[in-house]
C-alpha cells in the first residue's frame, strides 16, 4: 500500500491492467503511464482566497498542516505549492484519524479546545479531528472525493469559503485574533 494520490493511482492503473489483461499492447501500457505522469505534475491550482488567508492566519496562528497520503506526492505537491512558508510543521500521515489527530495534539503540545482543523473532508478532516476534541471549520468543495462525503458527526462550522476563516475567526474568537 502506497497510500493515496496520483503515484499510487498510476500504479495502479499500470499494476491492474497487468492483471486484467497480461498479454496487453505495450502501447496502451505506455499511454496509462502518460495519464500517470499528467497527473503526478499538474500544477496546483489554489481556491480563491486561500495563499492570502494562510498568511493572515501566519500572522497570528501556528499553523500545522496535516495531509495523508504517500510522501513523496504530498512533499511534491507541497514544495510545488511554494506554501511551506505559512506552516510551523508540516505532517504527512497514512490516515487521518482520531488516533493521528491526538498523537499531533500530543507531539506539538496543542490544547484541543484552541485547536482547529480546517477541511473540506467530513471523512478525513471533520470527523476525525472533531472526534479527538479539537474545533473543525468545514468548508465544502465541489472536488471532494465521494467516498468523503460521509455524514458530519461532531460539532463543527460550515464556511462559504477558505478566505471567510479569518473573519469568522475574528467575530466569534476575536481574543485569538491579531488586527
Amino acid at each position: 500500500v502506497v497510500g493515496y494520490g496520483a503515484y499510487a493511482y498510476a500504479d495502479a492503473m499500470v499494476d491492474t491492467l497487468g492483471t486484467l489483461c497480461p498479454d496487453h499492447d505495450t502501447a496502451v501500457n505506455q499511454k496509462l503511464v502518460t495519464i500517470g505522469k499528467r497527473l503526478i505534475e499538474h500544477p496546483i491550482v489554489f481556491l480563491e482566497g486561500v495563499l492570502q488567508t494562510l498568511s493572515r492566519l501566519a500572522q497570528f496562528s501556528r499553523l500545522i498542516m496535516v495531509t495523508q497520503g504517500d510522501h513523496r506526492y504530498q512533499e511534491r505537491k507541497i514544495s510545488d505549492s511554494g506554501v511551506r512558508s505559512y506552516f510551523e510543521a508540516i505532517e504527512i500521515v497514512p490516515e487521518k484519524n482520531k488516533a493521528a489527530y491526538v498523537s499531533l495534539l500530543q507531539k506539538y503540545n496543542l490544547d484541543p479546545s484552541l485547536t482547529w482543523m480546517v477541511g473540506n473532508s467530513p471523512a478525513c478532516d471533520i470527523n476525525p479531528a472533531s472526534a479527538a476534541g479539537l474545533k473543525a471549520l468545514y468548508i465544502p468543495n465541489p472536488y471532494t472525493w465521494e467516498i468523503d462525503l460521509v455524514p458530519i458527526e461532531g460539532t463543527y462550522t460550515v464556511l462559504d469559503r477558505f478566505g471567510d476563516i479569518v473573519d469568522y475567526l475574528a467575530l466569534h474568537y476575536p481574543q485569538y485574533v491579531t488586527p
